[in-house]
């Protein structure tokens, strides 16, 4: 397996403790409405109300990154 695609790897096998998950969904609102006609994932994200300073109080941009990827995959990958 390539270096970088084995670090990805283990950057994506550890998720958010549940106290900076709490943190990321107060702060970055969002959320997964349900499929389209295609199977296609509808996600919302209320981009205005999205508090930046009080984010990045608790989680780095590499975590709301990280969890945002890990939310589209588990939803992409089990739709119902």
């Amino acid at each position: 397996m390539h270096p970088r695609a084995r670090a990805h790897r283990s950057m994506f096998s550890r998720p958010l403790s549940p106290a900076k998950f709490r943190h990321l969904c107060r702060y970055f609102p969002h959320a997964h409405h349900g499929f389209d006609k295609q199977g296609q994932p509808i996600y919302i994200d209320l981009t205005g109300l999205l508090e930046v300073d009080a984010l990045l109080e608790v989680v780095s941009k590499e975590e709301v990154l990280q969890s945002h990827i890990i939310m589209m995959v588990r939803r992409s990958v089990s739709p119902h």
